[in-house]
């Protein structure tokens, strides 16, 4: 199944905006939906004249579950690394940002940060905090500046 995320659509024209959210399963799909919005007899313009003037802003996954990784393979990465507690959809904060646990890559873990609908590969030990379903600090590993809100 294709993960879907949620895009938020505009235009570039200030007193013209028409804001829009649509689900997609990429930020090119979610623009050619809001094309086709306009195109049914509002305007005639091209396209990839149209495109020029939108803005598309990810805003997150329709749902995060979408994107787990196999469940057999974390838990052995977590037995391995020493982080039993850690699960799949468990929040954590890396250098300052936070995110969501959707799996793992070898020895790593596998973070989708809020605001971006990428993977990024984490070390489960550097510089991560790991929150329960409450908000409350599990296990903190953190040493920089952004453990006393400098930042």
């Amino acid at each position: 199944m294709t993960p879907l995320y949620k895009f938020q659509l505009s235009t570039i024209f200030e007193g013209w905006k028409c804001e829009c959210i649509l689900t997609a399963d990429s930020e090119e799909r979610a623009k050619q939906m809001y094309y086709q919005k306009f195109s049914e007899g509002q305007f005639e313009m091209p396209y990839q004249e149209f495109v020029k003037f939108i803005q598309c802003k990810y805003l997150e996954h329709v749902d995060i579950t979408q994107v787990f990784s196999k469940e057999k393979l974390f838990q052995k990465m977590c037995e391995q690394r020493k982080i039993p507690f850690a699960y799949m959809g468990m929040r954590v904060e890396v250098t300052g940002r936070m995110g969501t646990i959707v799996g793992s890559w070898k020895k790593n873990l596998y973070v989708v940060f809020d605001g971006n609908p990428d993977k990024f590969n984490c070390n489960p030990w550097w510089e991560i905090a790991y929150f329960d379903e409450d908000g409350n600090v599990v296990r903190d590993y953190r040493k920089g500046a952004y453990t006393l809100g400098v930042m």
